[in-house]
């Protein structure tokens, strides 16, 4: 009675012998891509109401909101990549998510729709240039954040021509993401091959989605204001008006540079210790690193809110339009 479930435990056995191991990336994939899809999202329509919140509040586009504001565009576009690579492909035969189809002859013979690793596959084989856009619009974000504390420089040298320079970012910022596309649009560098069997560099993909920006950011960006607070400090003859404009500036950075530095720094410890933690806990650590991959722009709209008392200003003006007890007697 037993002879049979052995040969079927052995069939098993040469089956799964048979299929190539799925990569890393293929891993988190089929784990994480409904929250990448919901995060993406998510990030999407904050950007967009962050851009429409600063179109409605004049006080909020003073430095260094206009960057904040450059930032949100470029991040709108790299989540709208992830929501594209969360419907790139369904993980499995079984998931019945809908899915962006794969270009006919794409895959190798003897890969099917539903092998694990059919997402690098596509992503090498014919969406790489949209791909290495997403990542160049990520990076100009980045580099968006990081000319906050560049321009702090200008901003202690004459608080009151704030705007000297300014198409001199807009020409970095362009220039930054299209040598980042350039170097990442050699197949070498992001994935093993250009055909159907190609898979990711995850050690390129890492290092442009987390370690890059932890360093510009939280190194670069944390240097600058370092270098500015001890000017201000040893500065005895800035005037009260324009000391107050930089003490305006300085604590807004400051708060920026404490809420990015904290999500790229949890994202960074997240991917760093991905292989030991992927075990433990691995729903809840999944869904951590995908939130923090694909969700950062919707914290940083939060933060952003809080940092500039956006509640406190709606509330504000809707109490000056509403009608006085006076006016209302009269009536």
């Amino acid at each position: 009675r037993r002879r049979p479930a052995r040969a079927s435990r052995r069939a098993s056995n040469s089956h799964h012998r048979g299929r190539r191991m799925p990569t890393l990336f293929a891993q988190f994939y089929a784990a994480a891509h409904t929250d990448l899809l919901v995060w993406g999202s998510l990030s999407c329509c904050c950007s967009i109401l962050l851009l429409v919140t600063y179109y409605i509040l004049p006080d909020v586009r003073r430095t260094p909101g206009w960057q904040f504001l450059y930032s949100s565009l470029y991040d709108l576009y790299a989540s709208a990549g992830f929501v594209a690579i969360a419907l790139l492909g369904s993980p499995s035969a079984s998931d019945a998510a809908i899915h962006l189809p794969l270009p006919p002859g794409l895959l190798p013979a003897g890969v099917a729709e539903d092998d694990p690793d059919v997402v690098e596959h596509a992503i090498c084989a014919a969406y790489l240039p949209l791909f290495v856009s997403f990542l160049a619009a990520d990076m100009g974000a980045n580099c968006w954040r990081l000319l906050m504390y560049v321009d702090l420089i200008v901003v202690y040298h004459n608080p009151f021509r704030t705007t000297t320079g300014r198409p001199l970012y807009h020409i970095a910022v362009l220039l930054a993401a299209a040598l980042w596309a350039l170097a990442l649009s050699d197949t070498s560098v992001l994935c093993t091959s250009s055909d159907g069997s190609g898979s990711l560099n995850l050690q390129t993909l890492t290092v442009s989605l987390v370690y890059a920006p932890f360093c510009l950011f939280v190194f670069g960006g944390g240097t600058l204001y370092s270098v500015v607070a001890w000017l201000l400090s040893h500065d005895k003859e800035s005037r009260p008006i324009s000391l107050l404009a930089r003490q305006r500036v300085m604590e807004h950075c400051l708060l920026y540079l404490l809420l990015y530095g904290a999500l790229l720094g949890a994202l960074t410890a997240s991917y760093a210790n991905f292989r030991l933690f992927t075990e433990v806990g691995r729903g809840v650590f999944i869904r951590l690193v995908a939130a923090l991959t694909a969700g950062r722009p919707v914290f940083a709209f939060l933060g952003w809110l809080l940092i500039n008392r956006v509640p406190q200003r709606c509330g504000a003006k809707g109490r000056s339009r509403a009608p006085s007890s006076r006016a209302m007697a009269r009536l």
